[in-house]
Formats: structure tokens, C-alpha cells, sequence
């Protein structure tokens, strides 16, 4: 339920952010970002734009880093990022981000674990 709601959060951001085209009038959009967040939703995301819009987007993953400043250097047309852009470092200035979830990570460990 939670990948689903993710996933319709997306594609509603995705279609504010995107607008829909005729498909021969652009070249496919550049995705570029966080492996995870592509595995996660963006393959079925882009599947389904597609279908929509008849707009392709093209899925690169590399990183956070690399979906942030690929973005503020017009390299990418969208980013994935699992991380806020960094406020100080020059090369993600550009960037707004729009979140769309966050995670949380626990450890757990055994109640006899010394550590």
C-alpha cells in the first residue's frame, strides 16, 4: 500500500511537473537519480507516463549526487534524489526539490547483542 501510494503521488507530481506532449514533438525526458527510487517506482512510473502521454523517459541511475547536479547542470531533465540538495555546494544551487516521501532506517539488534 505504501509503494502504491508513493507511486500516485509520483505520477501526480510527475504530470504537474511534465506537461503531457505529443509524443513526435520531444525527444524522450532524462531521468537520472537514485538507484533505489528507480527501482522502487520509477520503471513503472515512466511506464505508465508513457502510456498516458506517449512521452518516453529515458531511466539512468548513478546516485543522488549525480540526479541533483545532472538537473542543476540542465544535463537531466528530472532528478531522483534520496537525499536534500546541499545548500552551500555551488553545483546543486539551481535545484528545487519536491519531495515526494521519506523513509525511515532503524537498526535492530538482538536483545544480547554487547554493542
Amino acid at each position: 500500500m505504501k509503494q502504491l501510494t508513493l507511486f500516485a503521488v509520483s505520477m501526480i507530481l510527475l504530470s504537474m511537473v511534465v506537461p503531457p506532449v505529443i509524443a513526435d514533438q520531444q525527444a524522450p525526458l532524462r531521468w537520472v537519480g537514485c538507484g533505489i527510487s528507480k527501482k522502487a517506482y520509477m520503471v513503472a512510473l515512466a511506464e505508465t507516463y508513457e502510456k498516458k502521454t506517449g512521452v518516453k523517459i529515458d531511466l539512468e541511475g548513478g546516485g543522488a549526487t549525480r540526479g541533483i547536479r545532472e538537473v542543476a547542470a540542465s544535463t537531466a531533465d528530472i532528478g531522483g534524489s534520496c537525499r536534500r540538495r546541499i545548500f552551500g555546494a555551488e553545483a546543486e544551487r539551481s535545484v528545487t526539490q519536491v519531495p515526494v516521501a521519506w523513509d525511515a532506517l532503524v537498526v535492530i539488534v538482538n536483545k544480547n547483542n554487547p554493542v
